[in-house]
């Protein structure tokens, strides 16, 4: 059994594409993920130097547990549809004389290595400041970089057995697709709202080291108690409980089996309830009408939307949180805020920021970054119809335009009202985000020309792995930053005036796109 899932998830790793010639495209986009991976084992390790500088490295084990621990449940929610289940090759795997159990344990394997090489970019430098600081030893040490295999097992465990539980849950309905979409969505909001809530606001006139002394000791204390696991890892790496430590490696494993052997007897009805579709036995054909191509591509687009958990939970993040985020700005008051920012702000230019941050967030949602990429082995049908590769691109251009302009001007509206936007900068509040919605848009579908992915087994490998969907979600990102630089450069000049002037270069951004995209052939 050993062998044959270890051959199974060989191949999986094969079929990402790993092993192709590498070009110029290929190195730079290496080049670009290993730039993050090292910001972020910079961050871990200044995290950890800094908990020990204030004297507070008893945290530094629980964080090692805890944080990518909350990234790892997140994502491996995420994924659940889409790897675990209803996946491409799933008849093909199904077929093979291998048990369920080893396809089970396969395809979970997938999900836990991704997760492990991000534990250890964030283990190994926060272990490196933590020793720094903290009595070490050579068991000390050893428990640590244990820890780094076995801390992503309970995460990535609790998170697919709550994502096949919303499966299970969802497959016993006719549209078992769409409902398992609205409660992965309302799972992800309740975990938004729940980071939102637990924010911390500092006081103005700062922390005394008394203070930080009794926080270190609540936040230790709260940490270890909601998580055992990461007082047991703590534990274990201090020399105060070897036997904890070995408890946590048992409940580590112990769930991975037991979660192998729960699944395996439902797997098969779960994903012949997900992969298969009902008819009704009454069906007629009253009227037949037929539709502007264009208007026909979006209505394609919006079935495949919101008939996959995976693409409408990833793609959809962006315009759900600029709802939340204008709705959240009700309950915080204008001092918790330039506190929670952390740098005084004016209040004439932090309504000039407002625009930024919603055209960043709406930029997010950018469906036109991976819908060419989705058609995989049947883009032949798509170029077969009788229409224009630019009747093509309006027509999933407008459905992402859809999804982002109504979200874009209610966000607008709500922020507008809470922080009483008036003259230049209400038209900006208006503006901007339109701007960035089409030239996001175009700029999605700009990428997903150049960098295509037609050959996918499954669609978290193009809408959460792809470089055209990676390069979609910072592109609004960097936007905003340079426009927020631009504003803090240029203080004296009407935020207003300059955010319509932003606004403006967006719309020659998206037109500039638009006018190279539809020339080329996808």
């Amino acid at each position: 059994m050993r062998s044959k899932c270890l051959l199974l998830v060989k191949i999986q790793i094969q079929n990402l594409g790993l092993k192709k010639k590498w070009g110029v495209k290929q190195i730079f986009l290496a080049a670009i993920y290993l730039m993050l991976l090292v910001m972020l084992a910079s961050y871990s390790f200044g995290l950890a130097f800094g908990l020990g500088f204030l004297g507070m490295e008893e945290l530094v084990p629980g964080c090692a547990v805890i944080l990518p621990g909350i990234v790892t449940f997140f994502f491996s929610m995420l994924k659940t549809n889409g790897i675990l289940f209803a996946y491409k090759d799933y008849e093909m795997l199904m077929s093979l004389p291998v048990p369920t159990r080893t396809v089970i344990a396969s395809r979970f394997l997938l999900m836990y290595l991704f997760h492990l090489g991000m534990t250890a970019f964030v283990l190994v430098p926060m272990g490196i400041g933590y020793f720094l600081w903290a009595e070490s030893s050579v068991m000390a040490v050893l428990i640590w970089i244990t820890g780094i295999f076995l801390i992503p097992l309970i995460p990535t465990t609790a998170a697919t057995l709550v994502g096949a539980g919303i499966i299970f849950i969802s497959a016993r309905f006719r549209r078992a697709n769409a409902v398992s979409t609205v409660l992965t969505v309302l799972l992800t909001m309740a975990v938004l709202i729940a980071s939102f809530g637990s924010t911390a606001v500092i006081p103005e006139e700062g922390f005394t080291p008394e203070q930080i002394g009794m926080i270190g000791k609540a936040l230790r204390d709260s940490i270890y108690q909601m998580y055992p696991p990461a007082n047991w890892f703590f534990r274990g790496v201090t020399g105060a409980g070897l036997m904890d430590f070995f408890l946590f490696a048992a409940l580590s494993v112990g769930v991975y089996l037991i979660f192998v052997v729960l699944v395996s007897k439902n797997y098969k009805k779960i994903n012949t309830a997900l992969m298969t579709h009902r008819t009704k036995g009454n069906y007629q054909v009253e009227k037949i009408t037929a539709k502007h191509p264009v208007t026909a591509i979006c209505q394609k687009e919006i079935r495949r939307f919101f008939g996959s958990t995976i693409y409408c939970v990833n793609m959809g993040i962006g315009v759900l949180m600029s709802l939340m985020l204008a709705v959240a700005s009700f309950f915080v008051s204008d001092a918790d805020l330039k506190r929670m920012l952390g740098v005084q702000i004016p209040e004439q230019m932090l309504k000039g920021i407002l625009p930024l941050i919603l055209g960043a967030l709406i930029m997010m949602t950018c469906t036109t970054s991976v819908s060419l990429s989705l058609e995989g082995k049947n883009l032949w049908i798509l170029k077969s119809l009788p229409i224009t590769k630019e009747e093509i691109y309006k027509g999933k251009m407008l459905f992402n335009l859809l999804l982002q302009i109504p979200t874009a001007l209610i966000s607008s509206a709500l922020l507008a009202v809470r922080f009483r936007v008036t003259g230049m900068t209400l038209i900006t509040l208006f503006v901007y985000p339109v701007a960035a919605a089409f030239a996001g848009t175009v700029w999605g579908l700009f990428i997903n020309l150049k960098l295509p992915v037609y050959n996918w087994t499954n669609e978290t490998t193009v809408v959460k792995q792809s470089a055209a969907s990676f390069f979609a979600l910072i592109f609004g990102i960097i936007v905003s930053i340079l426009f927020m630089g631009l504003i803090f450069f240029v203080g004296d000049v009407s935020v207003g005036v300059l955010g319509v002037a932003e606004a403006g270069v967006l719309f020659l951004i998206a037109a500039g796109l638009w006018s190279y995209c539809r020339r080329v052939e996808f």
